[in-house]
């Protein structure tokens, strides 16, 4: 939901942006340029000895609301709407004002005067989104279950590597020449997620928000590699002006081939900042517990560090972009395993761009790279991989919310150590539902 209320706020004020605004060279580069402090110095000083134009209104406005002043923002809309009572960029403006402010029921109101008006599409839909979001926020304790159901055709079910052969050595006999040709196989799978949701409202500024997920994985043939996945997690959080503070705490309980596999216990603080009214930063760091439960795997345990920054904006033309880097590492807790202690890094970018009213196609592009920090004895050198994936995703919003959809995605990762190399293609169609 977050996420999305944040598409929502991007779309409408790149809808409210689009309109022309005229007024003076010298403060219309400042107010391009993002100089709001100029631009609001300036105008509010002329308010002193003239009557300011309806766009010079409107640019004193939004560097009011730019600086926080919303209060001040509101009051210069008005006066804009004094002469234009029906001008739906200024009352989107104020709705969004009053967002700020915390005067939900206010902006409510005006988002349900606008969208009974003829606007375009995606801010139609949009608007719709921040009146669930508002809608939420006016309760107090909210509770939410979402179920998401998909079929899907994984082309190399164990990942296993292409035929081929290798060397390999081993202490007792030297070095060996292994020579590996089984047969890539494939298999279809049903996934089923059940995610629910409590949020709870201490005040305008604070919420505490408490998820149980439940995950289940099934292939029709390979019945070793099913998953199923229990977790929680809390995350109180602060709101400021322009800036989220939050704090979340998770817990997950994994079992693979109906055996207990792995559990990961992390702590999350993240910062998440609005650069503008279509662009923001987040900034996360991550520390992780992960442990093994069978006693084969118990010595792979280890504390993994990942610091993340995210910057996201929206662009009427390219849709909403994301670009993320990673950096972390992983430290071994005991043992002498070869295959733990690594450090990497991951550069991530998503495009979600909306091709017509409800009809979003989604473009996801990964790579990592991970680099061992031990000899690996077998091969004699350090491993390195570098994972690529890539997937395109096209989804259909329907009524009450309920979403369809299919995705192509293709995983590759290469590795100086061959046996850890494969590749496999994964065609999924899902269906969302929210109760």
């Amino acid at each position: 939901m977050k996420r999305t209320v944040l598409i929502s706020s991007i779309i409408i004020s790149t809808f409210l942006n689009a309109q022309e605004i005229k007024t003076s060279t010298e403060i219309t580069k400042a107010f391009d340029s993002k100089n709001y402090e100029k631009v609001y110095e300036t105008l509010n000083k002329k308010t002193k000895t003239a009557v300011l134009t309806s766009n010079e209104y409107f640019i004193l406005g939004r560097s009011a609301y730019e600086l926080g002043r919303y209060n001040e923002a509101i009051l210069n809309y008005q006066m804009i709407l004094q002469e234009e009572p029906s001008n739906r960029r200024v009352q989107l403006e104020i709705a969004q004002s009053y967002e700020k402010l915390g005067n939900l029921r206010e902006a409510k109101e005006i988002f349900l005067s606008v969208l009974d008006t003829k606007v375009p599409a995606q801010v139609k839909e949009n608007i719709i989104l921040k009146l669930n979001s508002i809608e939420t926020r006016l309760q107090k304790s909210v509770l939410k279950l979402e179920t998401l159901l998909s079929l899907s055709y994984d082309s190399n079910v164990k990942n296993q590597a292409d035929k081929g052969s290798y060397s390999l050595y081993i202490p007792a006999f030297g070095d060996l020449n292994i020579t590996d040709n089984t047969e890539k196989e494939g298999d279809t799978l049903s996934e089923l997620v059940g995610l629910l949701t409590h949020t709870y409202r201490v005040n305008n500024k604070i919420d505490i928000q408490n998820k149980l997920t439940a995950y289940t994985q099934r292939y029709f043939s390979h019945s070793e590699n099913n998953i199923n996945l229990l977790s929680w997690a809390i995350e109180p959080s602060y709101q400021l002006d322009k800036s989220k503070l939050s704090v979340e705490l998770y817990k997950d309980f994994i079992q693979v081939g109906n055996r207990n596999y792995q559990t990961n216990t992390y702590l999350k603080p993240k910062v998440t900042y609005n650069l503008s009214q279509n662009s923001n930063y987040i900034a996360s760091f991550k520390l992780n517990k992960k442990s093994y439960l069978q006693s084969s795997n118990k010595d792979r345990g280890s504390y993994e560090y990942t610091f993340a920054n995210t910057y996201s904006i929206y662009d009427e033309t390219y849709g909403l972009n994301s670009f993320t880097l990673e950096v972390g590492l992983s430290d071994r807790r005991k043992g002498t395993r070869t295959d733990v202690n690594n450090s990497f890094y991951t550069l991530r970018y998503v495009n979600r761009y909306p091709l017509e009213e409800g009809l979003v196609l989604s473009n996801y592009l990964e790579y990592k790279d991970t680099s061992y920090k031990d000899t690996d004895v077998n091969f004699r050198t350090k491993r390195e991989d570098k994972n690529y994936f890539y997937s395109i995703e096209l989804t259909k919003s329907l009524k009450n919310n309920i979403s369809v959809g299919g995705s192509w995605q293709y995983i590759n990762r290469e590795s100086n150590h061959k046996p850890f190399e494969y590749d496999k293609m994964i065609t999924k169609l899902f269906l969302y539902y929210p109760f």
